[in-house]
């Protein structure tokens, strides 16, 4: 099967034959009505949340610092000048 499409066979044989395997590996791996209930669960929450926060005021979601950020960097020429002996003028 993983060395390429079975000779001989139409899709519809092929794939009666390997749905069954393949639903009953689907039931012994996982439990698909709980697995159904989780998803559900988790659509709600989600709902509930994004209901939650469309009102009041909107918060971004990036950090915007509170001022310039652009100010609070250090010029290394400057730092590289001020650390020699003697000083260049």
């Amino acid at each position: 099967m993983l060395g390429g499409w079975p000779q001989g066979r139409t899709l519809a044989r092929w794939s009666d034959e390997i749905e069954p395997e393949f639903a009953a590996e689907v039931r012994g791996r996982w439990d698909p009505p709980a697995l159904y209930a989780a998803v559900l669960a988790s659509q709600r929450a989600r709902r509930l949340t994004w209901q939650a926060l469309r009102h009041g005021q909107p918060t971004p979601w990036d950090y915007q610092p509170p001022r310039p950020a652009g100010r609070g960097h250090l010029d290394l020429n400057e730092l590289e000048r001020a650390r020699r002996f003697p000083r260049p003028d």
